[in-house]
């Protein structure tokens, strides 16, 4: 069952799965080190003990043949991109810390009113402050999205495109954030702060106790430089939530059965999201039969305690209940099934990743909840871990993070929504290949008019060393659905980009990409073609 509380899923006993640079499979460790190392800044730096702090700079010139994303009158534009960036990689005995932080300036030469300074950060790191005891998880993400939604599904949130030399011109993040119209454009942000204690009980068990102080908003960019974590325009949304937690393990006493219970209490207060305040109470009970080193089977059972008070107004008390079983065919594989009853209706789970060979793997991700998307956002960075090219990752299946968020558009209420997440990727002594699948459902809850609307997204890219220092990345993307309330919309993304490596700190990119927007809402129908060149240098 998935959970409801924002409290991180990966801690000191229950690790992420996402694998660093010199955790490959083997025989692999060799032959991918320098793929993986054009791929993105993260990867060639994974593996190095102690502090890692990188600058750099990124100069950018672009042309846009529609820079106002309409049907008509299309009107072209120079843009000047100016984005400095860090990289922080940390692992030291106390602190573990990968973070990327990057604003993008755009000057337009002629038309001053796009101008503006988006904000994009990933990090995720944790601080041990008495060795086996006291930890402090902190966590934040923040990006651009589509406010419309759609434009194949593609957005900044979460996602790669920074990391070092190669992030910045290969990743999909800075594309889609300089070909979405300044009025097309939410600016969303969230940041986590978890202190928990771990108490070790030898071989009975392990209690964790803990709370989590977390902010989120979306606040559409109206202005010059939207400040993440500050809103208070006409449409903007925030939430604020403190969480308690509390959870005991069973450990090796019981043999092959592992009982966990849990007790969660969450308050929050928002504006602009349709709820003016919530509380969230769970306590739940799990025993894991392990039936041998493949296979094992858990049922749970609790209760379930959900308020919302504001405009879109819900109560649900009821008992929570659910069966399932963790398979691990391999030591490079797990995959989580579940069925049972939880934030007031009967759900399927799934979690997994499969090591389909030592160079393809295979991730799935199924979860839903009851909440504001802000909430949402807020549920799948505490899910998160970096991953190797610098994007958020689910800690324990590997699936992309907020692939469902991006596609769909940012608009108020609570939602019972559906995320379902597949991703694939193989990578080659020459080539990267990726896929990543979403489909994304979202039913309005406690209002008079209750909409429903949904997007299906899918992602294709091709990664190609011509040779050591000259990399060609191919990547196409679409989404189909409502991704706003009766809106029903087609979009699709083609790009092809080039980046050469002039010396280990300085490199060279080009690029072209296509959007073609289809939709039944007024004036939101479009094409446009971009173009860009720039130059990165690491300091």
């Amino acid at each position: 069952m998935s959970g409801a509380a924002a409290f991180p899923l990966s801690d000191q006993i229950n690790p992420s799965i996402v694998p660093g640079n010199s955790d490959l499979a083997t025989p692999d460790v060799t032959d991918l080190q320098h793929q993986m190392g054009l791929a993105s800044g993260f990867a060639s730096l994974g593996s190095q003990q102690g502090w890692t702090i990188l600058p750099r700079l990124s100069l950018e010139e672009e042309f846009t043949d529609n820079v106002f994303e309409v049907g008509a009158p299309r009107r072209w534009d120079l843009t000047t991109i100016v984005a400095p960036g860090v990289t922080v990689l940390g692992d030291s005995d106390r602190t573990q810390l990968r973070l990327d932080y990057e604003p993008d300036l755009e000057i337009h030469l002629i038309n001053g009113s796009q101008n503006l300074l988006a904000q994009q950060f990933n990090g995720v790191g944790t601080v041990t402050l008495v060795p086996e005891l006291f930890f402090v998880d902190v966590r934040a993400v923040a990006g651009v999205q589509a406010s419309n939604g759609g434009i194949g599904g593609l957005g900044t949130l979460g996602q790669n495109g920074v990391g070092g030399i190669t992030g910045a011109s290969l990743g999909q993040g800075q594309t889609v954030d300089a070909g979405v119209a300044k009025n097309d454009r939410t600016q969303t942000a969230s940041f986590s702060i978890s202190p928990y204690m771990l108490f070790q009980f030898g071989d009975i068990g392990t209690g964790k106790i803990g709370t989590t102080l977390s902010e989120s908003t979306a606040s559409s960019i109206s202005g010059f430089a939207p400040v993440p974590l500050v809103s208070g325009g006409t449409n903007d949304q925030h939430l604020s939530s403190f969480e308690q937690y509390a959870q005991f393990q069973s450990g090796d006493v019981l043999s092959v059965i592992r009982d966990t219970a849990s007790a969660d209490a969450m308050q929050s207060t928002s504006g602009g999201t349709g709820v003016t305040s919530s509380t969230r109470a769970t306590v739940s009970n799990r025993v894991d039969y392990q039936i041998n080193v493949s296979i094992d089977v858990y049922g749970q059972i609790g209760y379930e305690d959900i308020s919302y008070s504001g405009n879109s107004a819900l109560e649900i008390h009821d008992i929570t209940w659910g069966v399932g079983t963790v398979l691990t065919p391999n030591p490079d594989s797990q995959l989580s099934l579940g069925y049972g009853h939880e934030n007031g209706a009967n759900t399927f789970t799934a979690s997994g990743h499969y090591a389909l060979t030592a160079r393809t793997i295979l991730t799935v991700s199924y979860n839903n909840g009851v909440g504001t998307q802000l909430e949402q956002v807020n549920q799948q960075l505490n899910q998160a871990s970096v991953a190797n090219n610098g994007s958020l990752v689910n800690s324990q299946s590997g699936t992309q993070l907020f692939v469902n968020n991006n596609a769909l558009g940012v608009t108020q209420g609570i939602y019972r929504y559906n995320y379902l997440t597949f991703g694939a990727t193989t990578i080659l002594d020459r080539d990267t290949f990726g896929v990543t699948i979403g489909n994304s459902q979202q039913t309005q809850l406690g209002a008079k008019t209750q909409t429903s609307n949904g997007v299906t997204t899918g992602t294709l890219s091709w990664t190609h060393e011509l040779s050591p220092d000259l990399v060609a990345t191919a990547t196409a993307a679409a989404s189909l659905g409502t991704p706003t309330a009766g809106n029903n919309s087609k979009s699709y993304v083609a790009g092809l980009s080039l980046q050469y490596i002039i010396t280990d700190t300085l490199s060279a990119f080009a690029r072209y990409s296509f959007y073609d927007v289809q939709s039944s809402a007024a004036n939101q129908s479009w094409y446009q073609d971009l173009f860009l060149v720039g130059i990165t240098k690491q300091f």
